[in-house]
C-alpha cells in the first residue's frame, strides 16, 4: 500500500477475516501515513498470505492511496 498525497490523521489496519465455524480476525499490517510513504506487506521478498477476506480499515482522511496487494 502506498499513500500518494498527504491526509489528515490517517491510520490504517489490514486484517484477514476468516469465517469458518467461528470468525477469526488476524491483523496483518497497521500504520499511520504521510505523503509518498510505502507500507510493505510483510518481510521483504516473501510477501504475505491471507486465507479469508482481505479488509483495510481506515481512520482519518487518507488523501490519495494506492492499495495494491497480490
Amino acid at each position: 500500500m502506498q499513500q500518494l498525497t498527504p491526509g489528515t490523521s490517517f491510520a490504517f489496519t489490514v486484517v484477514d477475516i476468516i469465517s469458518d465455524t467461528a470468525t477469526v480476525t488476524n491483523t496483518l499490517l497497521n500504520g499511520t501515513g504521510s505523503a509518498n510513504q510505502q507500507f510493505p506487506a510483510g518481510v521483504s521478498g516473501i510477501g504475505m498470505r491471507y486465507k479469508g477476506a482481505l479488509v483495510v480499515i481506515t481512520a482519518g482522511t487518507p488523501g490519495a492511496i494506492n492499495a495494491l496487494w497480490d
